[in-house]
């Protein structure tokens, strides 16, 4: 919506259905004034789990691509799915996106309801500590009935504008540079590898506290549960 205006097709980026990721590179869109990087979806890949290898390969790769300065550095999240797979996925955008963290913002979706973030901002501090920055924005999706379309049109392009406003005030002129940004080769080998571990740990934390049960059917990140505990964690 940023970049584009409104939701017509063809989209800029393939769009989201349920809990599988569906941006697999980094894609760079510019258009109204703003320029988007689309990240990776953090879901296990449709196709399976890939190999420890290929994990890591995707890591890096990943790292390259958003080696930059940021006005924003977004984290999205619908509303209301705060849960053990959105703390192991916001863990792991802390350590990807460490030393930028003056701009982060969570961006709740599905919702436009201002009284709804200022009543759950307390709770949401606490489950996002490191973030001073809470959106919300709720772009309805297109209707065949042309009535409820008007509405959702008239929607769309209103929370655009609002968000975009909130956006821009949030920026203070000043740029942020996540570590990542000054890092060669080897630096972004090393750090592909240590995030890879610390998901995996992490989950093995998780895996040991509330058991398999928990994660069951769950997304994951970049690879299976088991194989990425198994790979980088030494087993359970």
């Amino acid at each position: 919506m940023l970049v584009k205006g409104d939701l017509t097709p063809p989209h800029p980026a393939e769009m989201g259905n349920g809990l599988h990721g569906t941006t697999r590179i980094c894609d760079t869109f510019v258009g109204r004034g703003w320029t988007v990087i689309d990240t990776m979806g953090f879901g296990e890949p449709d196709t399976g789990s890939v190999s420890n290898t290929n994990a890591q390969k995707l890591v890096i790769d990943f790292l390259k691509n958003v080696q930059g300065r940021y006005s924003h550095i977004i984290f999205v999240i619908e509303m209301g799915r705060i849960d053990l797979v959105t703390e192991i996925i916001w863990k792991t955008f802390l350590q990807i996106f460490k030393g930028g963290e003056r701009n982060f913002v969570v961006l709740f979706t599905k919702t436009d309801d201002d009284e709804w973030l200022r009543e759950n901002l307390e709770q949401i501090k606490i489950e996002f500590p490191e973030c001073k920055q809470f959106q919300y924005v709720d772009f309805p999706a297109i209707d065949d009935d042309p009535d409820v379309e008007k509405a959702n049109s008239e929607t769309r392009v209103s929370e655009r504008d609002r968000l975009e406003s909130e956006l821009t005030r949030m920026f203070a002129g000043s740029w942020v540079e996540p570590d990542i940004f000054r890092m060669g080769d080897a630096e972004i080998e090393k750090k592909a590898e240590n995030i890879l571990v610390y998901i995996a740990n992490l989950i093995k934390s998780f895996l040991q506290k509330y058991g398999m049960k928990a994660l069951q059917n769950s997304v994951t990140i970049f690879v299976a549960v088991v194989e990425l505990v198994n790979v980088f964690a030494g087993g359970f």
